[in-house]
């Protein structure tokens, strides 16, 4: 794991203790939930799953499950949007190469 990331998940974990201390509920809609599972799957992936389900167990409409389910589809789409960033640019570099033949 790279010295970025570090920070990332450090990060994370400190916003997770304050909103956990202040006993918050930073995203009280559904939108909100999804928008912050995106982000944290971004930025730390699996890693950040632990503080994602804390942050989500602070809210009263709170279902582990579902919560789950959401982190899981939101690693997987940040995968899949990878693997076509990749696929993208090797495309790219091979048509730069036929065209240079």
């Amino acid at each position: 794991m790279n010295h970025y990331k570090n920070n990332l998940l450090e990060e994370l974990h400190r916003l997770t203790e304050a909103v956990q201390a202040s006993h918050a509920d930073i995203a009280p809609t559904y939108l909100e939930y999804t928008q912050l599972a995106f982000a944290i799957a971004t930025d730390c992936g699996e890693a950040g799953r632990a503080d994602f389900m804390s942050l989500c167990s602070l809210s009263p409409k709170h279902d582990s499950a579902a919560a789950e389910k959401l982190m899981r589809c939101s690693i997987r789409g940040r995968d899949i949007i990878r693997w076509r960033m990749k696929k993208k640019k090797q495309e790219k570099r091979s048509t730069r190469k036929r065209k240079r033949k």
